[in-house]
């Protein structure tokens, strides 16, 4: 039993990084996303540039 939960511990600690969500300064995931006009844009569209993306309801 005891070596058991050493394992569970073990696997818990080296599978935890490898589900870890991304880090400041990785690329985000290209996605696409209509505007108001339904036009649709890419991410990579705006390569190298700052973008803002704001997906709260407007009036």
């Amino acid at each position: 039993m005891r070596y058991f939960m050493y394992a569970c511990v073990v696997v818990f600690l080296l599978i935890i990084p490898l589900l870890a969500g991304p880090n400041i300064g990785d690329p985000a995931p290209n996605f696409t996303c209509p505007d108001t006009g339904y036009v649709y844009h890419t991410l990579t569209d705006y390569r190298f540039n700052v973008v803002w993306l704001n997906f709260g309801q407007s009036t």
